[in-house]
């Protein structure tokens, strides 16, 4: 039976059943949903747990469901999972991957924009997890109910103690669309408790709810509209890549096929930019930083500022932190410096701040200059500018006067009528300002976010990036979470990262979790901070991995990547990006890197700041150095080359998803100097998909006459932007609209990424 819904202002159809194909189309009976525009049909708010393990079932089952977690009832302790009520307190033990014992606890999560229940905002960068969450829908009689439902994955619905919709997908993306099912509601509030699984990729559902109407009309070509989704062969897929908006960069294996065998002797290799020769490029002066007593922070420099390169004033630019002993506690400083090559830096004297008695100085922003502190919360606390991270020049703001932007944290420090350290400081928020010139810089008077925002407080690392894609400001913000299996500084709590949004650098979105440790990670590993940029048709982010159990309690960096700018994963199995010097070498302690990277030539230049010596969080021992200001370093990497896909002697091959080639010529950057490699194109055709596994609707048909390998130029060079070409020609204008795959295949040979142009 059909069902039409006009869902967030959009005319979708709904069936009764569990899929689409299952009912004959001479059924008609609709439903309309009626939201006005909105997320009103939508259940809201959520109470959730987990995140539960889901491995495959051993042996693995021929037919149905092959993974532990699906049908696996974690909620015995509350009676079963067809009895059980969540609450703010309600806490499950049970036992992980490992064996360990684990204890989960309720959360507690809204809707997106969207209107899905998005379980990555809480358990990021989790794969293979099940979780549960439970909500209420209150009826004013008692009544047979429609449902619009969504998951990804496979997922059950109980309503008042009532199995009352289970699908078991391989694989699929969440939209009302998925399924559809009918439950008796009773009088008052109904119990409603979602079961979801996960693979891997996106972890979420959707659950909607109808009111009856006929309408002839219902069943209308709405698929399409939903979240991109296409309707091939009568199922919703994902939607065929877009090849006309840059590079498509091995970074995230997202661009190969999903269905087939994607690849055959090929393995993946992450690439660490390579440290300047001449590190560091820039070391504090003499007064510029506090003095490193025993417990005094060694990155007194730059650890919080940002770097760029200005391409209106042709100059790069830096901003970095000091730390002046002019009052009882430290005074933070922000510097600013240039440099025509990025690499010799100027000190301009601005004249603006005194500092040791003289104007004579770099300083462009006071802490407690009585023209930038903030009044707190408290009548008698003023709060202090601390720290000073990712500023960015905005081209696309209307007012000259705000055309930089940075963010800020703050912390009641002392009562100015009386100059009295306060003891009890009040809680920390984060603050905006704005600039005409980097240089003369504005407070904003309201503070952006509160530490009551934050579960376990605000962390005291943040990075201001602007997402010019989404047209965002996001502020991305260290934040805490209660983690019964982390070892380090802080008990049961981990540091992990937060980001919000903004469209106007005021109103901002309630912050939550982009990054965190997960299962894969060392107990005693830290998210302790992130800076992300965009690149190419993706975004990357560089994380501070922060060891809390090593002896040396050290910070290095690991790479990330989306495609939301919102959910993020990990690149290169996690290995180190940017890894630390040598032990008792200038950047052996931690590094901490400074926004996104500089093209210069053919090379990204990566700023970093970095010290020596043990972070404050471990005391001293006997031989260890000690701790440095830190200072400045720089590393390169060569355009686009994070990642490769690399084959050895034997010839491997990888294969792209199904695709149109919006573009006439097909580039690789790639490295064959030692080998080979050729470019195949093969026509997709649609097949039936196998319900076992995830894949796509394509099948690897016939390569497209002229662009098979033996057609193929090898190539046998090492290039950033290497021309692909058939016996001499690179137009691919004839292949037209065609859905096709890529099939690489090389010897001894890197791939890094590809484009059509």
């Amino acid at each position: 039976m059909y069902r039409m819904v006009a869902l967030f202002g959009l005319l979708v159809v709904m069936t009764s059943a569990s899929s689409f194909a299952a009912l004959p189309q001479g059924e008609r009976e609709t439903t309309v949903l009626v939201n006005r525009g909105s997320l009103d049909g939508a259940v809201r708010d959520w109470m959730i747990l987990g995140a539960m393990p889901n491995p495959i079932m051993d042996p693995k089952p021929k037919t149905g469901p092959f993974r532990v977690g699906y049908d696996k009832d974690y909620l015995t302790s509350l009676g079963g999972e067809g009895k059980a009520k969540l609450s703010p307190t309600t806490t499950v033990t049970y036992s992980d991957e490992k064996g360990r014992p684990q204890l989960a606890k309720v959360h507690r999560l809204s809707i997106d924009t969207e209107g899905c229940l998005d379980f990555e905002r809480v358990f990021a960068g989790a794969d293979y997890k099940v979780a549960y969450a439970f909500s209420q829908i209150e009826s004013d009689r008692d009544e047979v109910a429609y449902f619009l439902f969504g998951s990804d994955d496979s997922a059950k619905v109980w309503i008042n103690g009532k199995l009352v919709h289970a699908i078991w997908t391989p694989g699929r993306t969440a939209t009302p669309l998925n399924d559809a099912f009918e439950a008796h509601l009773r009088k008052g509030l109904n119990d409603v408790l979602v079961k979801v699984e996960d693979r891997s990729g996106e972890w979420k559902f959707i659950l909607v709810r109808g009111t009856k109407i006929v309408d002839e009309e219902a069943y209308v070509d709405a698929w399409r509209h939903m979240g991109g989704l296409e309707e091939r062969g009568g199922r919703l897929w994902p939607p065929i890549p877009d090849t006309d908006s840059g590079w498509m960069l091995f970074v995230d294996k997202g661009i190969l096929n999903d269905a087939l065998p994607r690849m055959h002797n090929i393995t993946e290799t992450l690439h660490q930019p390579v440290k300047y020769e001449g590190n560091p490029i820039f070391v504090p002066k003499p007064g510029e930083g506090a003095e490193c007593g025993p417990g005094g922070y060694p990155h007194a420099f730059a650890a919080y500022g940002d770097t760029m390169y200005d391409e209106e004033e042709q100059i790069f630019k830096m901003w970095y932190v000091g730390v002046s002993n002019r009052l009882p506690l430290p005074c933070w400083t922000v510097r600013y410096a240039t440099s025509k090559d990025g690499i010799h830096w100027d000190r301009p004297n601005l004249g603006m701040f005194e500092h040791k008695g003289s104007k004579d100085n770099n300083i462009c922003l006071e802490s407690l200059n009585k023209n930038v502190r903030l009044k707190g919360r408290t009548k008698t606390v003023t709060q202090m500018v601390h720290f000073f991270s990712g500023v960015i020049k905005d081209m696309d703001e209307p007012d000259p006067a705000k055309r930089y932007k940075s963010i800020n944290l703050q912390a009641g420090i002392f009562d100015p009528e009386t100059g009295n350290v306060v003891k009890e400081h009040t809680p920390a928020a984060i603050g905006t300002c704005t600039s005409p010139d980097g240089i003369h810089w504005t407070m904003n008077k309201e503070q952006t976010f509160v530490d009551e925002a934050f579960e376990f407080g605000i962390g005291d690392v943040m990075t201001l990036w602007h997402n010019r894609k989404r047209k965002k400001y996001v502020a991305l913000i260290k934040g805490h979470a209660y983690d019964p299996g982390v070892t380090g500084d802080q008990g049961g709590i981990r540091r992990l990262q937060s980001i919000s949004e903004s469209g106007d650098f005021k109103n901002w979105t309630t912050p939550v979790v982009a990054v965190a440790p997960d299962d894969q990670d060392p107990d005693d590993m830290h998210v302790y901070g992130m800076m992300a940029f965009d690149y190419e048709n993706m975004y990357l982010g560089l994380i501070m991995a922060y060891r809390a159990n090593d002896d040396r309690k050290t910070i290095d960096v690991q790479l990330v990547s989306s495609r939301n700018g919102r959910r993020w994963r990990r690149a290169g199995d996690r290995e180190t990006f940017i890894p630390l010097g040598e032990l008792g070498s200038w950047d052996s302690g931690e590094i901490f890197p400074l926004r996104q990277p500089v093209a210069v030539g053919d090379e990204l230049w990566f700023y970093y700041s970095a010290a020596s010596g043990r972070r404050p969080h471990a005391p001293l021992l006997p031989g260890d150095p000690q701790r440095s200001h830190g200072a400045l370093g720089l590393a390169k990497l060569p355009k686009g080359r994070f990642v490769s896909m690399d084959a050895g002697e034997e010839e491997g091959w990888l294969l792209t998803m199904p695709m149109k080639l919006k573009g006439n010529t097909l580039h690789l950057n790639a490295n064959a100097a030692k080998g080979d490699i050729l470019v195949e194109i093969r026509e997709s055709v649609f097949h039936k998909a196998d319900t076992r596994e995830p894949q796509w609707d394509k099948q690897l048909g016939a390569p497209i006459p002229g662009f098979s390998r033996y057609d193929c130029n090898v190539m046998t060079t090492n290039g950033l932007d290497h021309v692909v070409t058939w016996r001499g020609k690179s137009d691919l204008s004839e292949i037209g609209d065609k859905e096709v795959m890529l099939k690489i295949i090389m010897r001894n040979a890197e791939l890094y990424g590809f484009k059509i142009d």
